[in-house]
């Protein structure tokens, strides 16, 4: 199950971490590492948001279902709508590194709609 976890890479969460973690930057190769764990199956999801939501001082896991629900998210709830943040995209295995808004929209391009 592992191998098929896809998560952003080391050079992506800085680049696109730098605005909203401004003063705790040296708190980016952890979050790296805990997302490694969870790719390689040592840290289970829920855990790792979690853990995640503390490093980006963010206020929460929020969840996302598209109504056909072949789109499904849990994302660091960062304030804002395209605030940067980190989202566990269940159906697709993978971390992305976006506002969740952002990908929302990129969802509803592919025919899932949210209410």
């Amino acid at each position: 199950m592992g191998q098929h976890r896809h998560i952003p890479s080391k050079e992506t969460l800085v680049k696109r971490l730098s605005d909203v973690m401004r003063d705790r930057q040296e708190l980016i190769p952890n979050l790296r590492h805990l997302l490694v764990e969870w790719r390689d199956g040592i840290m289970a999801s829920r855990e790792m948001m979690k853990e995640a939501n503390g490093i980006l001082d963010g206020h929460g896991i929020e969840h996302l279902r598209s109504r056909n629900g072949k789109a499904e998210a849990y994302y660091v709830n960062m304030g804002d709508t395209y605030s940067t943040t980190l989202i566990l995209d269940t159906g697709k295995d993978r971390v992305w590194v976006t506002g969740w808004g952002d990908w929302v929209e990129a969802e509803e391009r592919a025919g899932n709609k949210f209410d």
